[in-house]
């Protein structure tokens, strides 16, 4: 085998090993959040709001992105009276999510807003969820 080969080979060894690596560490990596999440609700579950707010945070390290953890991280802080956090979380919720697979984010925000005297916030939200009562009972 000439050298060129011998670099090839080497390379080509090198790629597989670390396709194997990512194959493997996101397998993991998908088994754990799986875990967590399991554990979060088990936690809601059990009206145990502070462990769930932590683990719902572990989530949130691992894929801030995700609606779903975006909103049971907001939850389990609300009802763990973590006013700040699920104000900034619910709000990320209503923001991408604008009131369709969650409503009462809006709801739930609008609360948070006026117990920390942001009436002028609130009830904005009040009036959108007013708006969007009406639009129901017409359709």
């Amino acid at each position: 085998m000439n050298l060129a080969n011998q670099i090839v080979f080497r390379k080509l060894k090198l790629l597989v090993v670390f396709a194997l690596f990512l194959f493997f560490t996101n397998s993991t990596f998908s088994q754990s959040l799986k875990t967590l999440i399991k554990q979060g609700d088990e936690a809601m579950a059990d009206n145990d709001y502070f462990s769930a707010a932590q683990i719902y945070n572990r989530i949130i390290l691992i894929d801030s992105s995700n609606v779903d953890y975006q909103y049971k991280y907001a939850e389990a802080s609300r009802l763990n009276s973590d006013m700040d956090i699920a104000e900034h979380w619910y709000q990320k919720v209503f923001k991408k999510d604008n009131a369709k697979l969650y409503p009462e984010t809006t709801y739930w925000l609008a609360v948070i807003l006026k117990s920390k005297g942001k009436y002028k916030d609130a009830k904005k939200l009040v009036a959108k969820i007013k708006r969007a009562k009406i639009r129901q009972e017409n359709n």
